[in-house]
């Protein structure tokens, strides 16, 4: 028993047609794509009849493009884990000038913090749960910039409003906790 073209295409249009009335020009538009499908058939069995070799040559063109889609892959996989490597070492610098110099600079130090993270949930996502669970997470430490905008919100010296509040905060906590001048004999 061979395989029956026109009961395969009854059985997928079927439930299109129970499920919708199709109009004429649905109709048309089938009808339209049956011809291409027709008429690309016929010139493939045309090429087949001329060169009978012509379905195993297609699978080994099919074979060896999955194989190069393969490989491109591959290389992206190692591009990225490479960047994401450069991604942590250029953030752990960065930290390490910071950590020798603490009152340096902050707003450099917390855009390394968000590389870091970033890198890092790279390869969290290739490691087994729990782990991977937290790549999401790190992976938007670093899309956010969550370091760098608390930076920029905690600075009591940053221009913002955020800056200027912390700042009229941190003075009110510091004029509590003065002591109070002595009267002067």
């Amino acid at each position: 028993m061979g395989y029956n073209v026109l009961d395969a295409l009854f059985h997928k249009l079927k439930p299109t047609a129970g499920l919708c009335m199709p109009n004429v020009e649905q109709l048309k538009d089938m009808l339209d794509k049956a011809e291409d499908y027709t008429a690309k058939a016929r010139d493939l069995q045309t090429f087949v009849a001329a060169n009978p070799a012509l379905p195993d040559q297609l699978k080994s063109a099919n074979e060896a493009v999955a194989a190069v889609r393969d490989h491109i892959e591959s290389v992206e996989t190692r591009i990225t884990d490479i960047l994401a490597a450069c991604e942590i070492s250029s953030a752990i610098a960065e930290l390490n000038v910071w950590v020798s110099n603490p009152n340096g600079d902050n707003a450099a130090a917390a855009a390394a913090f968000d590389k870091l993270f970033g890198g890092v949930a790279h390869y969290a996502a290739k490691l087994p749960p729990p782990v991977s669970a937290y790549a999401k997470v790190l992976e938007q430490i670093g899309i956010s910039r969550f370091f760098t905008n608390m930076q920029d919100k905690m600075n009591p010296e940053g221009s913002g409003p955020h800056g200027r509040q912390l700042r009229e905060v941190l003075d009110t906590i510091d004029n509590q906790f003065r002591p109070a001048p002595r009267n002067a004999p």
